[in-house]
C-alpha cells in the first residue's frame, strides 16, 4: 500500500504538470459534455425548412400551407409557384421537403375527385426525413379527415357514421419509455458516455505509454520492487477517481440539469459507470501489453471507442445485424453498459438483468490482470523503451 500511495502521489504531480493529461482527464470530458448538451438540449429537431409550391392559390391550399407551418417539425420557409425552383433549393440543401399543390386542387376535392398531393423528402438524413414525413403526413391526414366530414355533413350523415368513415379502426397508441421521442434521452446520454470512455481509454494509454516512451517505467517498478500489479494500480488510481467524478458530473447534467428520466436505480447506474471506467482502463493496459507502442495504441484506442457506438445497438438494433456483427458487438464493454443504463434510466427493468450485463465487463478486467507479467517485461526491459 505504501508503494501504491507513492505512485499515486507521483501521478497526481505528473497530471498537474502536463497540459495533455489535464486536458485528457479534466477539461476535455467537461467540454464534450457541454457540447453534447448544447446539441441535444431541445430533444427533437424543430422548424425544419420546407417549401410549399402552391399552384392552386385557393382557400384549401392556403389552409394546407398554414397548417404545415403550424407543426413543430416543419416551417414553410419558401412559398413558391415553380416546382423547378423548389428542386434547386433542395439540391442546394436549403430545404428538406417540398409539398406540391397542383392547379385546381380545391376544385377537384369539391367534385369528389381524389387529387394527388405529392411530398418530396430529402431522406439523406434519415432522422430528419422520418420526422418530416410523420409530421406532414399527420397534418395532411387531419385536413383530409376535416374535408371528408365537411362533405358528408351536407349529405346528412350522423356523427357516428362520420367518425366511422374517417377512421373505421381507431388506434390506441401508447409510447413507452420515451413518450416525447426526445433524442436527448438516449442518443445524447449515450454520446456523453462514449465521450467518457474515449477520454478514459486514450488518457490511460497516454499516461502509461509515455512512461514506456520516455523510459521512466523502471522507476515505477523500483518503487514496487518489481511488482507490476501495484505499479499499475497506483498509476491508474488517480485517473479512476477523476473519471468517476466526471461520470457523476455527467449524471448531474443529465438527470438534474436536463431533467432526463430516471425510473430505476441510480446506484446501479453509478456502480456500472465505475466498472465501465475501470474496464476501459484495463483495456488500455491490455492494448499496451500487446503492442508496447504508444502511437499505435492511441490509434487503436480511438478506433475502438468510436466503433463502440456503432455496434452498441443504439441507432440500429443489434438483432437486425448479421450474426457476425452481433458477435462483434460483444467485444465492446460499452454495449453492456448501455443496456444497463437504458434499463435503469428509462425502462426500470429488474436489477437482475442489469447485474447480468455487468459480468462481461468484469471479464475484460480479469483478462487485463493476466497481462501483468507482460507489462512487467515492458516496464523493465530497455528494448521496449523509446518506441513512438
Amino acid at each position: 500500500m505504501n508503494a501504491i500511495e507513492k505512485i499515486f502521489v507521483r501521478e497526481l504531480r505528473r497530471i498537474r504538470e502536463s497540459k495533455s493529461l489535464m486536458f485528457g482527464c479534466i477539461y476535455g470530458p467537461l467540454l464534450s459534455f457541454i457540447i453534447v448538451i448544447a446539441i441535444f438540449h431541445k430533444g427533437t429537431p424543430t422548424d425544419l425548412p420546407v417549401a410549399i409550391v402552391d399552384q392552386d392559390n385557393s382557400l384549401l391550399s392556403n389552409k394546407i400551407s398554414s397548417w404545415i407551418d403550424a407543426t413543430s417539425i416543419a416551417e414553410s420557409t419558401y412559398n413558391l409557384k415553380d416546382l423547378r425552383e423548389a428542386k434547386v433549393l433542395m439540391e442546394e440543401g436549403k430545404i428538406d421537403a417540398i409539398v406540391y399543390i397542383a392547379p385546381d386542387f380545391e376544385r377537384n376535392v369539391v367534385k369528389g375527385v381524389k387529387p394527388e398531393l405529392p411530398l418530396f423528402l430529402n431522406n439523406t438524413n434519415i432522422v430528419k426525413g422520418s420526422l418530416l414525413y410523420k409530421g406532414i403526413f399527420t397534418c395532411l391526414s387531419t385536413i383530409k379527415a376535416g374535408v371528408k366530414i365537411t362533405t358528408r355533413t351536407k349529405q346528412k350523415y350522423s356523427r357516428a357514421e362520420l367518425m366511422s368513415s374517417v377512421q373505421p379502426i381507431p388506434f390506441d397508441v401508447h409510447l413507452l419509455y420515451n413518450p416525447y421521442t426526445s433524442y436527448m434521452y438516449f442518443v445524447g446520454m449515450a454520446i456523453m458516455a462514449v465521450m467518457l470512455i474515449a477520454f478514459t481509454l486514450l488518457t490511460s494509454i497516454f499516461a502509461l505509454g509515455t512512461e514506456i516512451r520516455w523510459g521512466t517505467s523502471y522507476k515505477l517498478m523500483k518503487i514496487t520492487k518489481d511488482r507490476a500489479l501495484p505499479a499499475l494500480a497506483g498509476k491508474m488510481l488517480p485517473y479512476t477517481l477523476i473519471f468517476i467524478m466526471q461520470a457523476l458530473i455527467a449524471d448531474v447534467l443529465m438527470f438534474i440539469i436536463m431533467d432526463s428520466p430516471l425510473h430505476g436505480s441510480l446506484l446501479t447506474i453509478i456502480i456500472s459507470q465505475i466498472i465501465l471506467v475501470i474496464t476501459y482502463q484495463a483495456i488500455a493496459i491490455l492494448l499496451l501489453s500487446i503492442t508496447a507502442n504508444l502511437r499505435l495504441c492511441l490509434s487503436l484506442g480511438a478506433a475502438y471507442t468510436m466503433m463502440a457506438l456503432s455496434f452498441s445497438g443504439l441507432t440500429f438494433p443489434t438483432m437486425g445485424m448479421p450474426i457476425s456483427a452481433q458477435v462483434f458487438s460483444y467485444l465492446f464493454p460499452f454495449t453492456f453498459y448501455l443496456k444497463i443504463f437504458i434499463s435503469q434510466s428509462i425502462k426500470n427493468i429488474d436489477l437482475s438483468v442489469a447485474l447480468y450485463d455487468l459480468l462481461p465487463m468484469l471479464i475484460f478486467i480479469g483478462i487485463s490482470i493476466l497481462t501483468a507479467g507482460r507489462m512487467k517485461q515492458i516496464f523493465t526491459e530497455e528494448r521496449f523503451w523509446g518506441k513512438r
